[in-house]
């Protein structure tokens, strides 16, 4: 009878044990399971940050993108995203904040094979319109004045 009990407290022991080692092993495994998860969306947010992929080869289609006056980073990776020369608006905003993004109001010319880092260097100066030159005929006798100067 005595052999019995101990037979039955060893096997409540092992039993216990057994409980206690899944427990622990399922403790790992979550454990495990959260840092690849972690770690592919480390993977992501790097790749997605640094990535300097255009969205199509060279030659790519032209775009012209008006931003307007104070338009935020949001207004401006919408206007970006919409017209297909970004894929990720909270990468590009990301991006312009690591960057210290500044945009300046105009209409842009810009290229789906520019890069971000491309699109962004060019947002960052001011448009500069071309200024219509005409060259006038000098009046007559200002040609003979200024040749005896």
């Amino acid at each position: 009878m005595e052999k019995k009990r101990k037979n039955s407290k060893n096997q409540e022991a092992k039993e216990q044990n057994n409980k206690s080692l899944f427990v622990r092993l399922g403790i790992i495994a979550a454990f495990v399971v959260v840092a690849i998860i972690i770690c592919t969306m480390a993977f992501k947010l790097g790749y997605g940050l640094f990535q300097n992929d255009a969205m199509e080869e060279s030659p790519g289609t032209q775009v012209f993108v008006t931003i307007p006056e104070d338009a935020s980073k949001s207004e401006v990776a919408e206007l970006l995203k919409y017209n297909g020369l970004i894929d990720d608006e909270s990468m590009f905003k990301l991006r312009c904040i690591v960057y210290d993004a500044k945009f300046n109001a105009g209409t842009y010319t810009l290229n789906t094979s520019m890069t971000t880092e491309e699109i962004l260097d060019e947002l960052r100066y001011p448009v500069v319109e071309e200024e219509e030159t005409t060259t006038a005929a000098p009046a007559e006798g200002e040609g003979e004045e200024a040749a005896q100067e």
